[in-house]
């Protein structure tokens, strides 16, 4: 991934004159203590952070980029965040200077249409109250006190799951509104199950309804696992994307004028 941010290449089945062309540069955050756990998880983690081994990984990849210029590069105009935890603390220790240093010419916003599936108590998330309490400079307008799929959603029974179709609704909802957008290149911050949604769009996985003008394209796929490149998968299949770390996935989005 780092190699693609400092080297980036557009596809030329993605420009058309009647078409308006952006990118998206799908994050997924770094190592969590629900990732780090693994079968020993402990029952009823909600919300999981970062573990220090994801601070580091943050602290890599912030220096590298910072070293890089790859986002000044890439014109990364508009930052979208998930509000879980993890989400928040890769954008803050990895992204946030950036921003800060763009001013007017960058923005962020938090969304919760991105947001992992609820299929455990890791994905359950943090009241709006609270999340305002613990990160003042962030903006939380967009959220809700109980923004998550089903507030007593826990991973004791696959019944108070999240269903699927609902992460699909509201996956396709983020791609429409960011469709309609006017910044062309956008870093999303998210997980691992949304992400994978969002590039099944790509390969035609999810049909796209009447109204959806927009066309999808994976770019590039790489795994990052703390700065070492690792294989280029450039033709994955949306099941293999996302399984590690800070993976990133840049998707271009083309839509009819």
């Amino acid at each position: 991934a780092i190699m693609f941010l400092v080297h980036p290449c557009t596809p030329t089945g993605m420009i058309c004159s009647n078409k308006r062309n952006q990118r998206i540069f799908c994050f997924r955050h770094a190592e969590s203590l629900w990732n780090a756990q693994g079968s020993n998880r402990l029952k009823g983690l909600i919300d999981a952070p970062l573990t220090i081994r994801g601070y580091h990984q943050c602290a890599n990849l912030k220096q590298y980029l910072q070293q890089s210029s790859a986002l000044t590069r890439l014109n990364i105009q508009l930052v979208v965040v998930s509000p879980l935890t993890r989400a928040l603390e890769t954008y803050k220790e990895v992204f946030r200077w950036y921003v800060d240093e763009m001013g007017e010419q960058a923005k962020v916003i938090i969304d919760p249409r991105i947001s992992e599936k609820v299929s455990s108590s890791g994905s359950k998330g943090t009241p709006t109250s609270v999340l305002k309490e613990k990160y003042p400079n962030f903006q939380f307008e967009n959220l809700s006190e109980n923004w998550w799929y089903h507030p007593s959603a826990l991973s004791s029974s696959k019944s108070r799951w999240e269903p699927e179709k609902n992460v699909v609704t509201r996956v396709r909802s983020f791609l429409k509104w960011i469709s309609c957008r006017p910044e062309s290149n956008i870093l999303i911050i998210g997980h691992g199950h949304t992400f994978r949604t969002l590039t099944n769009f790509a390969y035609n996985k999810v049909s796209m309804e009447e109204d959806e003008n927009y066309d999808l394209e994976v770019m590039s796929y790489e795994g990052v696992n703390e700065l070492n490149i690792q294989e280029n998968f450039s033709d994955a299949a949306p099941d293999q994307m996302f399984r590690c770390n800070l993976d990133m996935v840049s998707v271009g989005i083309s839509t009819k004028i």
